[in-house]
């Protein structure tokens, strides 16, 4: 019988979590990063073979990027064994907006220059947005779309940046279309939710992301 105490080898065991069918096809690094974090912990614990000074050969096990010669490995590990930027760097690439604009050396990077209160308030700030719109922030809002989000502080209405103006037949208000490729993901209920969110909001702003990333 199968004694539940007995465990897997640990390379078999984080070559099974990761299962990545294809290894030719290239993740992007937000992709990477939450990939690490779903093997880095076994029964609630975490692996200490994806940690420390010498984890690049695990990780690079773990992971399977041996034949990405050019992938940053060691700027990886520097992220993720940075206590204080990996919590906040895996809340980032949570997001759809932070999965497509996370990039290693650029977050690894920003967190040696020893000002942490600053960029992690930064990308606070704008998690602290996404998480306030009423829709879920993990498959919506690409950076495209929250481009154009931050022009609404500068758009004569809300209403312009969600809607292009339509024609106007006489006695009757204009017809209005949904802006194309904006909110792209959205049905047209939650389209109309985070718009009218933004137009009733007195406070809430979209921070230029050019200036944090």
């Amino acid at each position: 019988t199968w004694n539940t105490k007995d465990r897997l080898p640990r390379d078999l065991n984080v070559k099974l979590r990761v299962n990545r069918r294809d290894p030719s096809l290239p993740d992007n690094h937000g992709q990477i990063w939450m990939q690490l974090a779903s093997i880095a912990f076994t029964g609630g614990r975490e692996d200490e073979g994806l940690g420390g000074e010498d984890a690049a050969p695990h990780v690079i096990e773990a992971l399977r990027l041996g034949g990405d010669k050019h992938f940053p490995t060691r700027r990886l590990i520097t992220l993720w064994n940075h206590r204080r930027w990996r919590p906040t760097t895996t809340q980032w690439c949570r997001t759809r907006l932070g999965l497509d604009t996370f990039n290693i050396s650029y977050f690894e990077w920003i967190a040696s220059l020893r000002i942490d209160e600053y960029w992690i308030d930064a990308l606070g700030e704008v998690l602290g947005v996404l998480a306030d719109l009423p829709a879920d922030e993990r498959d919506n809002i690409t950076p495209a779309d929250w481009e154009r989000l931050s022009t609404c502080q500068a758009a004569p209405n809300v209403t312009s940046v969600f809607y292009a103006p339509g024609e106007q037949q006489a006695g009757q208000a204009p017809r209005t279309a949904r802006v194309d490729g904006f909110l792209a993901t959205l049905d047209d209920s939650t389209y109309r939710l985070v718009h009218d969110h933004i137009a009733e909001s007195l406070v809430l702003t979209f921070p230029d992301l050019r200036r944090v990333l």
